[in-house]
C-alpha cells in the first residue's frame, strides 16, 4: 500500500455506503410508530388468511420492486390487488417467518421465511414460472425480505430467494 492512513479512506468509504444505503430514512420512531414482533407476526398472520387487511401495515406510498415477473408495484392497492389475483387461481401461499430483525432506529427489518404454496381443494393452479401445483403437492421455498420502515409501517419491500422452489409430495 502506497497510501499509509488507506484504512481510514476504507472507514469513510464503508460509512458513506451504509449512510447512502440508509439515506432518508427515519431515525428513533416514537414507540407507538415501531415496528414490532408482534405487529410483523400479525401482518403474516393477515396475508396467510388472505385478509386483505395486512396491508395496514404499509406506507401509503410502499414501493414493492418484483423483479421475477419485471413489475413494480407501488402503494397498498396494487400488492393487494396482485395477491388477490394469485390466490384466485386456486393458489394457497402460507408465509411462515423464521427469523425477524427489526432495527427501528435505522428503519430497517429483515424477515428469513419459509413460503408454502399448495392448491386449494378442486383446483390446480400454476405458478408464476408456469409449472401445476396439483392436489397433493406442496412448493416450498426459501426466502429473505428486506423491509424498508417509516413510522412503524412497511414503506419498502425487497426479497431474494435463496434457492428454487422445491416440489414435494404430500400424498
Amino acid at each position: 500500500m502506497n497510501n499509509p492512513n488507506w484504512h481510514r479512506s476504507a472507514r469513510a468509504a464503508g460509512a458513506l455506503m451504509l449512510l447512502a444505503l440508509f439515506a432518508g430514512q427515519t431515525v428513533a420512531a416514537p414507540p407507538a410508530a415501531r415496528m414490532t414482533r408482534e405487529k410483523v407476526l400479525e401482518y403474516y398472520a393477515r396475508f396467510n388468511a388472505e385478509d386483505e387487511r395486512y396491508a395496514e401495515f404499509l406506507t401509503d406510498d410502499v414501493v414493492y420492486p418484483y423483479p421475477f415477473l419485471g413489475v413494480t408495484f407501488h402503494g397498498p392497492k396494487e400488492i393487494v390487488e396482485h395477491y388477490k389475483k394469485f390466490w384466485v387461481t386456486g393458489i394457497k401461499e402460507r408465509r411462515e417467518p423464521d427469523t425477524i430483525i427489526i432495527d427501528n432506529e435505522a428503519g430497517v427489518m429483515a424477515v428469513e421465511l419459509t413460503a408454502r404454496i399448495v392448491a386449494k381443494p378442486g383446483m390446480t393452479p400454476k405458478l408464476p414460472t408456469g409449472e401445476v401445483v396439483k392436489p397433493g403437492e406442496e412448493w416450498v421455498g426459501h426466502s429473505v425480505m428486506i423491509y424498508t420502515l417509516r413510522d412503524g409501517k412497511i414503506s419498502s419491500i425487497r426479497g431474494a430467494q435463496s434457492s428454487p422452489v422445491k416440489l414435494v409430495n404430500k400424498q
